[in-house]
């Protein structure tokens, strides 16, 4: 019988797409500026950051880069500006935080009735950085996930009310951070875990999931994963 899929998008997953591309801009502008100067903090504009206020505004994104001296625009894209300049403050983490948060619900909301119907069969979610969301129905108590380009976001149904990682969750996890992937999340009747890098995938990140990956033990996962300087965990 042929599976359940779809593809469709919709304001929420419009702006989702919208400040993930503007976050994977700006880390290749940071990459690019730390090879001259020294990158001492970067803050955004609209303030405070807010995805509720941005999905009804048509103000784009200003990313002001501290390098200690202006060198005004470096990059300009669809719904973002990025800017280097002399002084600026650093609250780019928290929009990071924003997005995971924002996703987490906007996963809970579009999963919630495959959640209900579902029975023992998982369900797989994945935001495009085009701001299309493709949609499919996996098997009873497993979904395979396709490697497919453009993928920011990424979340899954669990039958159970367990919404924590498996192990085989958490190294599809790696393999996602791995590749740019911002989020990912796991979601079920009673809520969702939102797993989501803070800033730059790093080695020590990488190493430190790995451990928790091989460790095997789901007991003592979440608090590996939480040693890694990089990664959050969000339950919404």
């Amino acid at each position: 019988m042929r599976r359940y899929s779809e593809v469709f998008s919709d304001s929420r997953s419009t702006l989702l797409a919208r400040i993930a591309r503007a976050l994977l801009a700006l880390e290749d502008i940071l990459e690019e500026l730390a090879d001259k100067y020294v990158v001492s903090g970067v803050e955004v504009e609209p303030e405070p950051v807010d995805l509720d206020y941005l999905e009804t505004s048509d103000a784009p994104l200003r990313f002001l880069v501290c390098v200690g001296r202006r060198l005004g625009v470096v990059e300009e894209g669809d719904g973002y500006v990025i800017e280097a300049v002399e002084h600026a403050g650093n609250n780019l983490l928290l929009l990071y935080d924003e997005l995971a948060r924002y996703f987490g619900h906007y996963a809970r909301r579009r999963l919630a009735n495959f959640v209900r119907v579902g029975g023992g069969t998982e369900y797989f979610m994945a935001v495009m950085d085009s701001g299309e969301v493709f949609l499919a129905e996996g098997e009873y108590g497993r979904v395979s996930i396709p490697a497919v380009q453009g993928m920011v976001l990424t979340a899954h149904t669990h039958p159970s009310n367990v919404y924590w990682f498996s192990i085989p969750d958490l190294r599809t996890a790696l393999d996602f951070f791995s590749h740019r992937g911002l989020a990912t999340a796991v979601v079920t009747g009673a809520g969702a875990t939102v797993l989501y890098r803070r800033g730059f995938f790093t080695l020590e990140d990488y190493e430190t999931m790995l451990r928790a990956v091989k460790s095997g033990d789901e007991r003592v996962v979440l608090e590996l994963v939480r040693r890694a300087p990089n990664i959050r965990v969000e339950f919404v």
